[in-house]
């Protein structure tokens, strides 16, 4: 699959594969959120989804939606701002691709 990438993607791979979210932000946040003091795999474990929620948000169906709202906004060649990835956000959830509409899951219990 790498092997097909442009040189654009390969890029934009390279570093995602190489970013991360720190630990510690990770840690302090699990811990305002559920008052408990995280473990390690759990932190491990968090951080990994963010970077690929992150990742989605970027780049979505193959679609670069970050990057798409950067050039129509005339900020090309400028990095990603988080205005950029709010837009994105926005965008994804208003399409009900981030999260299930409240009422709109059954539960399969009852």
């Amino acid at each position: 699959m790498v092997a097909n990438f442009s040189s654009e993607q390969l890029a934009r791979y390279e570093c995602f594969r190489r970013s991360s979210f720190p630990k510690s932000a990770i840690r302090k946040l699990i811990h305002q959120a559920t008052g408990v003091t995280p473990g390690h795999n759990v932190i491990i474990a968090v951080a990994g989804l963010a970077k690929v929620f992150a990742g989605e948000l970027v780049e979505e169906d193959g679609n670069i939606l970050a990057l798409d709202i950067r050039e129509r906004m005339g900020e090309e060649g400028e990095p990603l701002k988080p205005h950029h990835i709010q837009i994105a956000y926005d965008q994804l959830r208003e399409k009900g691709k981030l999260f299930p509409p409240y009422g709109s899951r059954r539960n399969p219990f009852i």
